[in-house]
């Protein structure tokens, strides 16, 4: 799986080119990927405000461009 499937997956209102520089054959060739089998899970939720610029909200597709 090329990496553009996996953001177009997990964050589909990023553009490369836009939001992001293309990842070359290159760097392709020298990256590795591992599998992880978590058997257990515990975590905290943190919020931030609706307007904190730079937010990444995953999920959310009304958000079509980056605010800086």
């Amino acid at each position: 799986m090329r990496s553009t499937s996996l953001l177009k997956k997990y964050a589909p209102h990023l553009e490369p080119g836009r939001d992001y520089r293309a990842v070359t054959d290159d760097e392709l060739q020298r990256t590795s990927v591992y599998e992880i089998r978590i058997t257990a899970w515990s975590g905290k939720k943190k919020e931030a405000a609706p307007d904190f610029a730079g937010a990444y909200r995953y999920g959310d597709e009304q958000q079509t461009q980056r605010q800086f």
